[in-house]
């Protein structure tokens, strides 16, 4: 039976649209990365779809990177056991072939689009572009503006500081304490989770571990959407932490243990400030480390650790931050309906049936693959 896994390959934060495409389908695990390209409304996500269903009815295990503009669209599919990848190459997140047939293969499906019958909407579509636009920055002003709230609110709780003194950046304020602290604490996790009983050290096999860096979670025109609870694992490690940037520190401690141990890792960043780490996800272990609470049920409890020498007491203002979520949720909203108004330009100028016969083009030379 295949496995399914979910994740988002972009998202959108205080920081604007941060893209982690390039790990959809890392260079060195590639055979053959195929880069589709076209408007919107000309089929890229169906495509997509299509390509996944057959590789899930095949027996392959596939991962879906869906768009945190619309979670019902695709962004990305990737079968990594045949090396292969398909993605939207189209803004926010252009991208080009790197070897070109090589390894690398362009699909244009805008070669399906009958351009004489869309140059009389040019003003049109302009607007709607400009308004979808406007839309994404308000939105991204708002994220900022809630990430710089919880920023304050836990520099406020660690280190008291003097009303209105500008926070001016993500970096933790971590005494020597703290982190020898953070340190024992994250070896705990280690000796519980990675090693056992072995002694923690580096492997011996010069092999090194790979990471690659995604989202599980994003915010969308529908609200949070959350992959996470469906993340393929055996086991959840639980890191009772509400401090956002210790748990970043945390996970970043694990990540590098891990991989010199020889394991691969998926880093899965903050929906808001993505700069810090939310959960590291091990594969081979089929094991997640989270500082959800959301999780709480499905995790080993009895293997739980308190950061009790590091947690502090939450006094973030929610009701403000909350607030501020709904306004940039909103105008993901604004976005959406003007992305759909947008579509049905393209649509019904859309020859589908030549779609059709390059979907099965490829869905070809993904079978030699195998």
């Amino acid at each position: 039976m295949s496995q399914i896994t979910r994740y988002f390959a972009g998202g959108n934060t205080a920081n604007g649209f941060v893209s982690f495409f390039p790990f959809v389908l890392p260079p060195q695990d590639r055979k053959r990365m195929f880069f589709i390209k076209g408007g919107p409304g000309v089929g890229k996500s169906s495509f997509m779809k299509v390509i996944g269903s057959e590789m899930e009815q095949a027996g392959y295990d596939v991962e879906y990177f869906y768009c945190s503009g619309d979670p019902e669209c695709l962004d990305a599919v990737a079968v990594p056991k045949l090396g292969v990848g398909i993605m939207d190459a189209t803004a926010p997140h252009s991208y080009d072939p790197e070897l070109p047939g090589a390894r690398d293969t362009l699909i244009s499906l805008g070669d399906f689009l009958d351009e004489k019958a869309m140059s009389p909407f040019v003003s049109e579509i302009e607007r709607i572009n400009a308004h979808i636009s406007m839309s994404y920055r308000n939105c991204y002003h708002y994220l900022k503006s809630a990430a710089e709230l919880k920023m304050v609110a836990e520099e406020v709780e660690n280190r008291g500081i003097i009303k209105g003194e500008l926070l001016q950046s993500e970096m933790p304020m971590i005494t020597v304490r703290e982190t020898i602290l953070i340190q024992r604490y994250t070896r705990k996790l280690l000796e519980e989770y990675i090693f056992r009983d072995d002694a923690i050290q580096q492997a011996d096999e010069p092999y090194i571990g790979t990471n690659r860096n995604l989202f599980c979670t994003a915010y969308t025109h529908m609200g949070l959407v959350s992959y996470l609870d469906a993340l393929p694992r055996e086991r959840t490690a639980l890191i009772l932490e509400h401090n956002e940037r210790k748990i970043d520190m945390i996970l970043r401690e694990l990540r590098i243990q891990i991989m010199n141990s020889g394991r691969n890792t998926v880093s899965l960043y903050h929906p808001l400030r993505s700069t810090l780490l939310s959960h590291l996800y091990v594969p081979e272990d089929q094991l997640l480390f989270t500082g959800d609470m959301e999780l709480k049920d499905s995790a080993e409890l009895r293997n739980s650790y308190h950061a009790s020498d590091i947690i502090q007491e939450h006094t973030l203002q929610d009701q403000n931050f909350d607030e501020l979520i709904s306004y940039a949720v909103t105008q993901l909203k604004s976005a959406k309906k003007a992305h759909d108004e947008l579509e049905s330009y393209y649509v019904k100028n859309m020859n589908f049936t030549g779609v059709s016969e390059k979907l099965n083009e490829v869905l070809t030379k993904i079978r030699r693959e195998q």
